[in-house]
């Protein structure tokens, strides 16, 4: 169940909008324009926390955003706790959660829900003395009741740092990471519904695939991760894409390759989620870095990136995209709609750990309910007199926004090919929402 963005936006009016400016490196489809990401900011943490496992599962009627363990701002062993916090879309506001079950404070843990159970896996402990451990917990939280459930079944290889993602609501990848000395090519399988651990095909052992600080998700039968660093001196990052496809009828069987490398510099700890058939990075730090966020080559304090990165999987094709948005160090984004995601806490400029939230609506030409106009075309982007719309197969009402949420142009549209008189429109990017009765559909596109 998804909460609208119409819902939203009505509720976060009074709060400020952050709009992200973009510039676009390649685009696949020269039909559609470039997207357009609207960041609005949320009720703040009850205090500030980075590298903390991110996730949203339903609470009773609504969206919960859930938040585990992390470090806050001395960055220091001492600061690494086991807290968890949840944030109710409706009411706005952060609820204190239980800690962690019994067990040694961590960092780099994933999150992951399931069957709307929240498996929190993985992740490391420092020490005083500055020395670490991987760890294999597995820890249960149930939305419903606000309570975790008895631990299920330890990770056969502990691990940390790991690509952590969800296929066909029914199984959770744990794809490489580092584990106590050093990165691992394991692919390790946990099923809920079993309480079992089963071993997928492993990444090919070099440093192409094995990575830990990367980031990733699936999209339908198919891996993607990208980025993180590497064994080697100062553990260097790449921008490696790594592609993994899935066997549906046995999902242990995986093959995998390396894919085009992402445009611009590489992506550490980024943010990464599925949004239709795209994956969207968010972020990271621009060089690996330690738990302190001081870079493990010795060159001070690493910023992060003001970036958003876009992998189309239908056309293979990258599209990078600037923000004055900039945050790294997470371990997760909450998708609470079809095309809206949370990022909450993390380390921004100068490495400092926050305790912000932002929703980030990605307007693009992607579907958000049944409509069936899956072919819907646009053109001439940019717009200048008017826009052509190809592929109305019912009658059908649009509505153009502009980036304050305001309608400002309306009316109808026939089947097959109609055009709207944009004239009277200022240079600046819109968003075009297209409604007939079986659903409706949303494209972003900008006035010259």
């Amino acid at each position: 169940m998804y909460i609208s963005a119409t819902t939203l936006i009505t509720k976060t009016m009074k709060r400020i909008l952050l709009f992200l400016t973009f510039n676009i490196v390649f685009f696949a489809n020269p039909v559609f324009s470039q997207p357009l990401f609207t960041w609005t900011e949320l009720t703040p943490m009850p205090e500030p926390v980075s590298n903390n496992a991110v996730a949203a599962a339903q609470s009773g009627d609504t969206i919960c955003i859930y938040s585990f363990s992390g470090i806050d701002t001395t960055k220091s062993p001492n600061g690494i706790h086991n807290k968890g916090f949840k944030y109710n879309l409706e009411t706005e506001e952060w609820t204190v959660l239980p800690d962690l079950p019994a067990g040694l404070t961590r960092i780099a843990t994933g999150a992951s829900t399931v069957n709307n159970k929240i498996y929190i896996i993985g992740g490391y402990h420092v020490f005083s003395n500055f020395n670490e451990e991987s760890l294999d917990y597995v820890h249960v939280f149930d939305p419903e009741t606000n309570n975790f459930l008895p631990d299920a079944s330890p990770v056969p290889t502990r691990i940390d740092d790991h690509v952590q993602a969800v296929w066909r609501d029914s199984l959770i990848f744990v794809i490489t990471g580092w584990s106590q000395s050093t990165n691992v090519n394991k692919v390790q399988i946990f099923n809920p519904a079993l309480n079992e651990w089963t071993s997928g095909s492993s990444v090919p052992n070099n440093t192409l695939y094995k990575a830990f600080g990367a980031s990733g998700d699936i999209v339908g039968d198919t891996i993607y991760y990208n980025g993180g660093a590497v064994i080697g001196g100062n553990f260097p990052g790449t921008t490696q894409l790594r592609k993994g496809v899935i066997n549906p009828d046995n999902p242990t069987e995986i093959t995998w390759s390396v894919e085009e490398e992402n445009p611009g510099d590489k992506g550490y700890r980024m943010g990464a989620r599925v949004v239709s058939d795209r994956i969207y990075w968010i972020g990271g730090g621009g060089q690996t870095y330690n738990f302190d966020g001081v870079a493990y080559n010795g060159s001070g304090i690493v910023e992060p990136l003001e970036r958003i990165m876009e992998y189309n999987a239908t056309t293979a094709t990258w599209s990078l995209f600037e923000s004055t948005y900039k945050v790294m160090d997470m371990r997760g984004v909450a998708k609470i709609s079809e095309n809206e995601l949370i990022v909450c806490g993390g380390m921004t400029a100068g490495a400092e750990v926050t305790n912000a939230v932002s929703m980030i609506h990605i307007g693009f030409p992607l579907g958000i309910s049944e409509l069936d106009n899956k072919n819907l075309q646009i053109w001439p982007v940019p717009a200048t007199d008017v826009l052509h719309i190809k592929g109305l197969d019912a009658q059908s009402r649009y509505e153009i926004i502009d980036t304050t949420g305001k309608t400002v142009l309306s009316g109808e549209l026939q089947i097959g090919t109609d055009s709207i008189n944009t004239s009277r429109l200022t240079v600046g990017n819109y968003i075009l929402k297209v409604k007939a009765k079986v659903g409706e559909k949303r494209m972003a596109f900008t006035v010259m």
